[in-house]
């Protein structure tokens, strides 16, 4: 609506100018056919009357004075028809600017509904990925939860800080990329442990009630020995058969134990390489 008044009001002042300048043309050519009607008049009327010489050049006087009014009336117009057409061009030079203006006004307008439509449809299809994104990763946290208490204590306790955290992403209102960020890291550790070999140490109850501490060969994810250094206690382990929640089950095999600590010497750089034949039991189905 601005934008059309302004233009309305370029052609009024347009108009109004060129209106002026045709009365001020009308207006001098009265002027100058007036004079000279009077001056006509005025001399037939001294012939007629027999005035005398002085009168006549009174008159003349009065003529030329007339004259000279009616020159500064034309020099001031032609001064002023300049300024006019100044003018003129100048309200022609805005009315282009602003033709110009609203033009490009139009096409930034244009653009940016081009834009904005755009964003919407990468938004709409943004949340439609992010819905099934979401669906996914909710039941690969599910499987997760199911696979951790299945892991050996050594590798959930290397984990603890980032399980903590997927069981915290149940709940609260953690963002995709953190809740993907947490279970990428849990899988990875877990895939990392179950393509390694991996010795650690584990507090083990004997027996006879003591407790002592023992090192664990860890075959990936598939099976474990344990013994101890004075070689009082060794043993076998694995997941428990058939997928239960139940964790690893451990089997004493005290004749084990000088094998064991000496294939975990051999892993640890401290024997040179042998063979070492320890039992590897495989289920079958």
């Amino acid at each position: 609506m601005t934008d059309t008044i302004g233009e309305r009001d370029l052609v009024t002042i347009q108009l109004w100018s060129r209106e002026t300048m045709n009365k001020k043309k009308k207006l001098v050519s009265s002027v100058l056919k007036l004079s000279f009607l009077l001056l006509v008049t005025s001399l037939i009327a001294t012939v007629v009357q027999g005035q005398d010489i002085d009168d006549v050049r009174d008159t003349l006087k009065e003529w030329v004075a007339v004259e000279k009014t009616i020159s500064q009336e034309q020099a001031d117009w032609v001064a002023e028809k300049a300024l006019l057409n100044d003018l003129l061009s100048s309200l022609d030079q805005e009315e282009r600017i602003l033709r110009e203006t609203i033009s490009a006004s139009q096409q930034d307008t244009s653009r940016a509904d081009e834009e904005r439509l755009e964003l919407i449809s990468r938004q709409e299809a943004y949340e439609q990925s992010a819905t099934v994104f979401q669906e996914r990763l909710s039941l690969y946290e599910m499987q997760a939860r199911q696979l951790i208490p299945r892991l050996p204590t050594l590798l959930k306790d290397e984990i603890a800080p980032m399980v903590n955290r997927l069981y915290l992403t149940e709940g609260a209102n953690y963002s995709l990329s953190e809740r993907a960020q947490t279970l990428v890291s849990i899988l990875s550790a877990v895939q990392d442990f179950d393509s390694a070999i991996t010795v650690g140490t584990e507090i083990r109850t004997l027996a006879s009630g003591e407790q002592v501490e023992v090192k664990v060969l860890f075959l990936g994810l598939s099976r474990a020995y344990f013994a101890d250094t004075a070689k009082r206690t060794a043993g076998i382990g694995g997941p428990v058969a058939g997928g239960s929640d139940e964790g690893w089950q451990w089997r004493e095999q005290d004749d084990l134990a000088d094998d064991i600590i000496r294939a975990i010497d051999i892993y640890e750089n401290r024997e040179s390489p042998a063979l070492i034949s320890l039992p590897l039991e495989i289920e079958r189905n």
